[in-house]
């Protein structure tokens, strides 16, 4: 039995469009399961750049395009040098404390006067072999666990510094959100308030960009002290 030409026209064409429904399928199934095999982009190398302070004996690496903001000590402001991304959304001026929410290290050699970032943290558990992190130097994470803010002190330092100096680095936290949880449960922020009540505990939300956090990171590593 012959079959007519339009029927076996129709016949592969509906084969070939069955076949590249199948390639299309193979290919979604290779990207979206199979992309840890793909070899992926390079990661942009940045420029750094070397900044040094001989009055209080300390220098570190900074990417290119950061800003640096300074201050001197006198009756109102203690000594700081602050490295960050601009531009500053968090704080709308220059982040001179750890409060803003912006991608920043700060070097603070007779540290502030301040209460403190109040939140979720743990102690550093990363490798820093060239500085001597001190008992009491912690990460701030948010409530997933990502950690998005380092305080620093250290057992050596420059001897220009004061007992109270020491580092912060603080990557942006996009969505901000902060919240007061207490035993489990999202309580009012007044529990919050210091004094805190028993159980309370400020918690914060939102995401962290990691190639921001690594530099932070990776300005904190580069710090060196004078003799």
């Amino acid at each position: 039995m012959n079959i007519p030409n339009t029927r076996r026209g129709n016949a592969v064409g509906m084969t070939v469009a069955l076949l590249s429904v199948v390639a299309i399928l193979v290919l979604l199934f290779v990207v979206l399961w199979g992309g840890e095999n793909i070899p992926s982009e390079e990661p942009i190398e940045r420029e750094f750049q070397t900044f040094e302070s001989e009055e209080y004996g300390f220098s570190l690496e900074y990417p290119e395009g950061w800003d640096v903001a300074t201050s001197s000590l006198d009756q109102t402001l203690e000594p700081r040098f602050v490295f960050y991304q601009p531009p500053v959304v968090g704080s709308g001026e220059r982040p001179y404390d750890h409060f803003a929410n912006d991608t920043y290290v700060g070097i603070y050699p007779e540290g502030i006067a301040t209460e403190g970032l109040l939140g979720v943290h743990n102690p550093i558990t990363a490798d820093l072999p060239a500085l001597d992190i001190a008992e009491g130097s912690v990460e701030y994470v948010l409530e997933d666990g990502t950690p998005f803010a380092w305080f620093l002190r250290f057992e050596e330092s420059s001897e220009l510094w004061g007992e109270s100096g020491y580092v912060w680095g603080r990557a942006a936290i996009s969505g901000l959100e902060t919240v007061c949880m207490q035993n489990g449960e999202e309580v009012n922020m007044n529990a919050c308030g210091l004094p805190m009540e028993d159980g309370a505990e400020i918690v914060r939300r939102g995401d962290v960009d990691s190639a921001e956090w690594e530099t932070v990171q990776q300005i904190i590593e580069s710090i060196r002290f004078g003799e």
